[in-house]
């Protein structure tokens, strides 16, 4: 319960006409944010400016700061002052006691409104109780009562997957988006992380960054929890349960082939990935795929990057419809900022021009992250502070220069892949696809009989695993033939063709190389592609030289390698290893050539 209402204003300064505040209240409100911050983990100011936001849609008056913080009058309630939140994160007692200080600050309350301040707090906090929340919520996935958007990254679930979710999570739990989204006051939007919970160890980069921004990674909700599976029962079920159930894409705009079943429970889609034209029923806005069909490249190189636009953007408009301009600085939650920063430097390679990864509109995303941040915020230790950051006087601003190259060198680490096992290099970065029909079987038919036939024999799937190792230190690893074998029968990949791409830098520059191991016939069909067909020249593949014992050359040590690999593996399967000349050539740009070739070929092939 709230304490009596305090006595009314002196005169002059009472409620403006509406129900709004006077000018001599208004300046009172950057007070007032900073004091329902209350104890961890609502202590940091919710934001260092604020406006009030008059005539909007709803009738609300709001409190505006970094967007995820609002005050608006709702009505009712002579004399009384009440705090809730929109994320439905904050305790009651928490918010009791900032309704109490906010009620001091004002001076008084409005004796015509009651009020409703909406305080989304730290982005940490956030991830923290939505899967709290969640377990709540599908407690009996039979009787899911309220709407659930579950927002959910890519199956290699590599930094860019992992972040996109989250933080796209946050700025649509923080009121952060459009009304063609779909905005709904009653839709609670969470986080899954797109990995079983025990590969995250793999992902240091991930691990690291998410430490640095305070988030603590146990208490997120993975794919392979029990709640997490129960969502997703739910939305299968359709009913009651599974019409609440909403996915968001990011990083990817296909489901998985496990999830396939779950395709039209998919609202929205946020990724810079070829679009491979799944959920066709997703268009508009809602469909957001950065990637130029005709150049074959990215429009951005982090799907990070679109979440900060998204981010920008509405807080832009929030801003620009306020009674009174704010500060730009400081209206982004640090955690948030430096968890999008780091995975877009990495994502980019610190927009390195030899990388070619970066684009104009990433260099603007890191650009607004770092001037429109209050860095001071952010809840550092000391060591880090010192390595990676600027001086607190100076702003405290991450040094891109640093942060990337910490990040980057624990991606690359040669002590940590070099201790990985084989199968462990392959799992670590895995993406398997499933291409359309589109064989000339199908498309040169004439007739019904043959046009059956061809669809009886759909594209076989393929996988593509990412390692950052050279091509010779994975084949010299004890265990490898063993862990191809076992890891293309494996139930989550199951696929005829692996293409294993390796990548090192050196000097700063990608060096590619391609291994392709399958059945024979479908081997050899991709190798003549990649080596002769238009549609692969940009990749600019060439085929490794093998050499006999004797010659000199020093690829005789790699040859002994590819034919131990090759008898390992037995007659029935082919091996062939290419180098690539283009540097730019990451699997966003190999899948869509590898695509194209196996939705030529039959499951028969």
């Amino acid at each position: 319960p709230l304490p009596p209402p305090p006595p009314p204003l002196p005169p002059g300064r009472g409620p403006a006409v509406g129900g709004g505040f006077s000018p001599a209240v208004r300046p009172k409100l950057s007070a007032v944010a900073t004091n329902i911050s209350g104890p961890r983990p609502y202590r940091r100011p919710c934001a260092a400016a604020f406006s009030v936001v008059f005539g909007t849609k709803t009738g609300h008056k709001r409190l505006v700061g970094t967007g995820l913080a609002r005050l608006a009058v709702v009505g009712g309630g002579s004399g009384c002052l009440t705090l809730a939140t929109s994320t439905r994160m904050a305790s009651p007692s928490a918010l009791d006691s900032a309704a109490m200080r906010t009620s001091s600050a004002l001076g008084a309350a409005p004796s015509t409104s009651t009020f409703l301040a909406a305080a989304a707090g730290s982005f940490p906090s956030f991830l923290s109780e939505s899967s709290s929340a969640l377990a709540g919520c599908v407690a009996d996935s039979k009787t899911i009562e309220r709407k659930i958007r579950v927002v959910v990254g890519n199956e290699a679930g590599d930094a860019d997957s992992i972040v996109s979710s989250l933080a796209l999570s946050y700025v649509h739990e923080g009121g952060l988006h459009s009304n063609e989204e779909g905005a709904d006051d009653d839709r609670r939007t969470v986080p899954v992380v797109s990995i079983p919970r025990s590969d995250l160890a793999l992902r240091r980069e991930t691990v690291l960054l998410l430490g640095m921004c305070g988030i603590d990674a146990e208490v997120l909700t993975y794919i392979d929890d029990p709640v997490a599976a129960s969502l997703l029962s739910a939305a299968e079920q359709g009913g009651v349960g599974g019409s609440n159930v909403e996915l968001v894409l990011t990083d990817h705009n296909r489901l998985r082939s496990s999830l396939s079943h779950l395709s039209d429970a998919v609202v929205q889609i946020l990724d810079h990935h070829e679009d491979e034209g799944s959920h066709v029923h997703v268009t508009g806005r809602a469909r957001d795929v950065a990637f130029d069909a005709e150049t074959k490249a990215a429009a951005v190189g982090s799907a990070c990057t679109l979440v900060a636009e998204r981010l920008f953007a509405a807080l832009s408009k929030d801003i620009s419809d306020a009674d009174a301009k704010v500060e730009r600085q400081g209206v982004v939650d640090p955690a948030l900022a430096l968890a999008l920063l780091g995975v877009i430097l990495l994502d980019t390679m610190d927009m390195s021009p030899q990388a070619g990864k970066g684009t104009e509109r990433d260099g603007r995303a890191i650009s607004s992250l770092l001037d429109q941040t209050d860095w001071t915020q952010l809840e550092i230790d000391d060591d880090t502070q010192k390595t990676l950051f600027q001086e607190q006087n100076d702003g405290g601003k991450p040094i891109r220069s640093k942060l990337h190259d910490y990040l980057s060198d624990s991606k690359f680490d040669r002590s940590f892949w070099d201790g990985m096992s084989a199968y462990d290099c392959l799992r670590i970065d895995y993406k398997r696809f499933e291409p359309k029909n589109g064989s000339d079987a199908s498309s040169n038919a004439k007739d019904n009989d043959s046009i059956k036939a061809a669809a009886a024999k759909p594209p076989p799937p393929f996988g593509m695993s990412s390692v950052l190792l050279d091509l010779d230190s994975f084949l010299t690893k004890p265990d490898t033939a063993t862990s191809i074998q076992r890891f293309m029968r494996r139930q989550e990949a199951d696929v005829p063709l692996l293409a294993v791409l390796t990548m090192t830098l050196i000097d700063g520059v990608p060096c590619r190389e391609m291994l392709l191991v399958g059945r024979k016939s479908l081997t050899e069909s991709v190798w003549a592609y990649l080596l002769e067909d238009e549609d692969a020249k940009f990749l600019k593949i060439t085929e490794y030289e093998e050499m006999e014992e004797g010659e000199k050359s020093g690829n005789v040590a790699s040859t002994k390698r590819l034919k131990a690999l090759r008898k390992e593996l037995g007659n029935s399967v082919a091996v062939r290893r290419f180098r690539q000349g283009n540097p730019k050539g990451s699997r966003k740009q190999v899948a869509p050539v590898l695509l194209k070739k196996m939705s030529t070929l039959s499951s028969a092939d």
